[in-house]
């Protein structure tokens, strides 16, 4: 059985690193941070798990720590004092294997318009390529990773290796994929020895990662009458169920990304929050074909997955189950409000089923939007 320690075990990538490592069965596992038996207490009563509280930049704590390990994780390798504390533990206590989670750009790898916006975003990197010279020359059978831009996603653990010396052009990857991969390094530990791997998520080699929302690329034009949208859509519409307007208005979309796949729609009202106590949700949609127009009464029509709007609240007894999968739409009780419409442009479809949540909706946006446009929308009460 490997004994694996975790330097740094309540970072984001020790969250889905520690499950995949006790799936296995087959690693006695340490997970030391600062007040670890209270941070990680859920993992307090398995057998394969000690919990260490303890400092990386306390030589000390290290020492006693790394003492009998196979195998070192560190959690990040930014910082030149603790990359050094961690070299200088485990060469007392003979420990050769060390896995680190690093960053991008320290070969100054980075190519393109990506590069530009990385160095842009990153700023001075002295102490950052410092920090990765320890390891890099600390004599151990090391493997730093250099990952891309981080984010959270269960539905993308596809990573590709960058060897050392070729250009890091994509731009992001998911904790979950990271994970997958440190825990494939923990079980075969003679992969990537003595190396610095960049880790990226395939075909993302675009000008900035997908979760940072270019917003204004992409257009949206809802026609209004003198400022407002047409009373047709709204109080005083012809089209109604259960007294509420259900005729969606069109929304013209222009300049959009030639690789979108599909539009996700949500048209929230804030100015609901002083009599509500919460934005009110008015209609919620995703996996909408690309289209330059999304025509009058589309959400009637459309067969794709439509989220729940607020009127299923408990804090209202519509007790109508046509809202939790449709559009409703703008009915302000006290006086004009402001609609918040968002269209994002999608690399997939979202895997949503009918009557989503918002919640869900925001989660799945992240790392899949190519480019959002937002228009504020006025309607009379």
């Amino acid at each position: 059985m490997k004994k694996v320690i975790l330097l740094g075990a309540t970072s984001n990538i020790s969250k889905y690193l520690i499950p995949r490592l006790l799936a296995k069965n087959d690693v006695k596992l340490t997970l030391f941070a600062r007040q670890a038996t209270r941070r990680l207490h859920q993992y307090a009563a398995q057998s394969q798990v000690t919990l260490t509280n303890g400092n990386w930049n306390n030589s000390a704590d290290l020492t006693a720590a790394i003492a009998g390990q196979d195998i070192v994780y560190l959690a990040t390798g930014h910082f030149t004092t603790a990359n050094q504390n961690v070299v200088d533990a485990m060469k007392q206590n003979s420990v050769e294997r060390l896995i680190v989670a690093g960053g991008l750009g320290i070969y100054d790898e980075v190519a393109g318009k990506f590069g530009i916006w990385n160095a842009q975003m990153m700023g001075d990197y002295t102490e950052i390529k410092r920090a990765a010279a320890v390891i890099d020359n600390s004599g151990l059978n090391y493997t730093f990773l250099r990952m891309a831009w981080l984010y959270n996603n269960d539905q993308h653990t596809d990573y590709k290796v960058i060897p050392q010396g070729m250009p890091f052009k994509d731009t992001q990857v998911t904790r979950q994929a990271v994970a997958d991969l440190i825990t494939e390094i923990i079980h075969n530990p003679q992969l990537y020895q003595r190396s610095s791997i960049g880790v990226a998520e395939p075909n993302t080699a675009w000008n900035k990662p997908g979760f940072y929302w270019e917003v204004g690329l992409m257009q949206i034009k809802v026609d209004l009458d003198d400022g407002f949208l047409p009373l047709i859509y709204t109080s005083n519409a012809n089209v109604k169920h259960s007294g509420q307007p259900i005729l969606l208005f069109p929304i013209e979309i222009k300049s959009i990304p030639a690789i979108t796949t599909a539009f996700a729609i949500s048209l929230i009202d804030y100015d609901a929050v002083p009599r509500t106590g919460f934005p009110f949700i008015h209609w919620l949609a995703t996996n909408i074909p690309v289209m330059a127009e999304i025509p009058a009464d589309f959400s009637r029509n459309f067969e794709g997955p439509q989220g729940q709007n607020s009127w299923m609240s408990r804090f209202y007894q519509l007790n109508d189950s046509y809202f939790a999968d449709h559009y409703a739409g703008p009915n302000p009780p006290d006086q004009p409000h402001r609609y918040t419409l968002s269209v994002f442009a999608l690399k997939h479809n979202l895997p949503l089923n009918n009557r989503f949540y918002y919640n869900d909706f925001r989660e799945q946006l992240v790392g899949n939007v190519l480019t959002k446009a937002e228009l504020q929308i006025l309607a009379h009460n």
